[in-house]
Formats: C-alpha cells, sequence, structure tokens
C-alpha cells in the first residue's frame, strides 16, 4: 500500500500487476489477520468483478527479477482449491466448502482460529 492509495485502489493495482487482469472492486467482505512469523499483516478481502485483461503471470515490483515469488497464476474450481496441500492454500478455505460460503464470510478472522 503507498502513501495516500486507498485500499481498494490497491486491490486493483495488485491484481493487474500481478495477473494482468483490471478489477472492479466491490464490497468489503471480511478482514483476516495473518500471524505466521515473521510475517504479521491484515488483509482485507473484497469482491471483485474482471473487467478485461487476460490471466497472466505477473511481475511483483516490491522484488527484483531474480527474487519473484510469482510463480504460476491460473483459475481453479473449489474443488480443485480442497485437493491442493493446505500449505499451498490461504486458511479462509478451510473456513468454507463453497465458493458461496468464502463469499459469506464477515468479520474480523485470524489465522489462528
Amino acid at each position: 500500500m503507498e502513501f495516500g492509495e486507498s485500499a481498494p485502489a490497491v486491490v486493483a493495482r495488485e491484481f493487474f500487476e500481478e495477473t494482468g487482469l483490471v478489477v472492479e472492486v466491490g464490497q468489503m467482505l471480511f478482514v483476516n489477520e495473518l500471524i505466521l512469523p515473521p510475517l504479521h499483516a491484515v488483509e482485507i478481502f473484497f469482491h471483485v468483478e474482471i473487467v478485461s485483461g487476460s490471466l497472466t503471470k505477473g511481475f511483483d515490483p516490491e522484488f527484483s527479477a531474480e527474487n519473484q515469488i510469482l510463480q504460476e497464476v491460473s483459475y481453479l474450481t473449489m474443488k480443485e482449491v480442497k485437493q491442493l496441500p493446505e500449505n499451498h492454500v490461504h486458511n479462509v478455505f478451510q473456513k468454507c466448502k463453497t465458493l458461496e460460503d468464502l463469499l459469506l464470510l464477515q468479520g474480523y478472522m485470524t489465522n489462528q482460529d
């Protein structure tokens, strides 16, 4: 997040940088406090709609070319997400069985819940 940049603007910028997709950022869904030492972050989840663009592996400007953490981008069904190893999936997916469950999450939670 850049100084003075709104959370929805950050979401739109990060989507474009990392996936090549232009999104319309909608309603805030929930907040998740992520505590995985040495990282401690507050994540704000929004509903987004794809407006344009093609899904491509982007470039994370916070990292140098040789230290990129983005390895692959792809669309997955919830069934495919649930088949991935737990340490490859965000903890919010452990709280959901369906995409509809994810969209119904509200409030404040932590990965410690």
